[in-house]
């Protein structure tokens, strides 16, 4: 067969279109969410920028509600699926111990260092989105994403008060509210010393040692005695 016989590849089918059409709408209100806000971005402007139109969202995702809910969803699903995978694999390593403190938090940390890391996982506009939903005016927001962490944050949880008996349920969900915020500044960088005019006296080890210090900081915090009124 020559060359010039060889019949041309058919041309994307209405699936594959529509597939691309979900996609552009999904980066796009991924990347206006985290830069503007969700309540002040529309959904004309998402598919004013996507190339697409409003029956298109409706279509893919129902409303303006399923947009923000998989635009979240498609960035946390294999977040915590990584998460829990770490989890249980420290789960069967420790045997009838308890998992060892620095090894949850790894577990926790370590997929959300990585797609940070990854623009094709969200990159660092994922932790801006994440902030985000903590900003935004409504409830409803929130609830529509944080419900997508309650089946993880459980069993994270769960590994947590074993290993941690001299703490109450409560205090060590308040601790984990303080993990997330130093998470969250670690790894956007938010308190970058250059741009406070501090001086970088280690240079690139800080940022190779970041995870360490984040660990062993938490660690601290999470093992300091129960607040008053706590469990003895």
């Amino acid at each position: 067969m020559t060359e010039s016989s060889i019949p041309p590849a058919p041309a994307p089918g209405p699936d594959a279109d529509a597939e691309t059409t979900r996609s552009r709408l999904l980066d796009t209100a991924e990347r206006m969410f985290s830069d503007h806000g969700i309540a002040a971005t529309s959904l004309r402007a998402i598919t004013s920028d996507a190339g697409a139109n409003l029956a298109a969202v409706n279509y893919h995702f129902g409303s303006k509600a399923g947009l923000i809910e998989e635009v979240y969803a498609r960035r946390i699903r294999p977040l915590n699926e990584e998460r829990l995978r770490l989890l249980e694999e420290a789960r069967r390593a420790a045997g009838d111990r308890p998992v060892p403190l620095e090894t949850i938090l790894l577990a926790f940390l370590e997929p959300v260092r990585r797609a940070c890391g990854d623009p094709r996982q969200g990159g660092v506009r994922f932790l801006r989105l994440m902030a985000r939903v903590n900003m935004e005016p409504g409830e409803d927001v929130r609830q529509l994403v944080y419900r997508q962490f309650v089946e993880t944050g459980m069993h994270f949880h769960g590994a947590l008060r074993d290993a941690l008996p001299h703490l109450r349920p409560d205090e060590i969900f308040v601790r984990f509210r303080f993990a997330l915020g130093a998470m969250f500044f670690t790894f956007a960088q938010v308190l970058d010393p250059a741009r406070l005019g501090l001086p970088v006296c280690m240079g690139s080890d800080v940022e190779e040692h970041a995870m360490d210090d984040l660990v062993a900081f938490l660690a601290a915090g999470f093992r300091a005695p129960a607040s008053k009124g706590g469990a003895e």
